[in-house]
């Protein structure tokens, strides 16, 4: 069985960053369930957006969820962004000019939390060293896969189409990391190790948390799940926590 194979978690990370009128903004994207305020201390206005299962069929991405702050309050890098635009793009920076001056001009940041491709060679595993309280420690393999990375590009990708379809503004790419150097920002919820399958040779526990070959030992939790999708896990751990209850009720009795 392949215990501790499949480890992943669901990465996060500021993807994009732009400009934009932020009336118009508010304005396409308001809701009046999907709103958080001062997310990560970024600005006082954010929603978030995931894609349809037709766009990630269609565009071969992993499932993710991207959140965009606006900052109603003063951002440092909006003029710096101004600049970088007259270079490429002199009549969308003039228009943008002149949403500055009239405070209509807000600073954007796209941050994602998103899926991880699973692969059987990301591996947590203990080794023959041990600490100093004799408990051997542990090793990780973990690397995301290209389709990964991809995935958080490609939200940028859709995101941007609509804001210039929309004539909201303009994001870029955060091109700070790559497969070499990617670090996730936040999550750390721990995936995998354990999964759920009917394979024994791809899993390790059967639909019922049961571990294959065994009859008296199950495992649940965020180890046991086949991909990490883009939200904390807690509540589908709760989830399975609940019909393994009822599994086992109905076993013993």
């Amino acid at each position: 069985m392949p215990v501790g194979c499949f480890w992943m978690e669901h990465p996060f990370k500021v993807i994009g960053t732009g400009v934009g009128n932020f009336k118009k903004i508010k304005n396409f994207f308001y809701n009046n369930f999907d709103y958080f305020e001062n997310f990560r201390n970024w600005g006082n206005y954010t929603v978030s957006l995931s894609p349809t299962e037709k766009i990630i069929q269609k565009e071969k991405i992993l499932n993710s969820c991207a959140f965009l702050t606006i900052h109603d309050r003063d951002n440092q890098s909006i003029k710096d962004t101004l600049k970088d635009l007259l270079c490429v793009a002199p009549k969308i920076s003039t228009q943008m000019v002149k949403l500055f001056n009239k405070n209509l001009l807000c600073g954007i940041t796209i941050s994602s939390s998103w899926e991880q491709e699973p692969e059987f060679k990301n591996r947590i595993s203990l080794i023959d060293s041990k600490d100093r309280i004799g408990i051997p420690r542990v090793s990780l393999n973990y690397k995301i896969s290209k389709k990964t990375l991809e995935t958080s590009k490609e939200m940028v990708n859709l995101i941007g189409n609509i804001f210039i379809k929309q004539d909201l503004g303009r994001i870029a790419h955060n091109d700070s990391y790559n497969l070499e150097n990617f670090i996730s920002d936040a999550g750390y919820h721990h995936i995998g190790g354990t999964r759920m399958g009917n394979d024994e040779n791809t899993s390790v526990v059967n639909k019922d948390l049961k571990v294959h070959g065994l009859e008296n030992m199950f495992v649940c939790g965020s180890s046991v799940f086949p991909t990490g999708g883009h939200t904390n896990p807690t509540l589908s751990i709760i989830q399975l926590s609940l019909r393994l209850s009822g599994y086992l009720e109905t076993q013993l009795s």
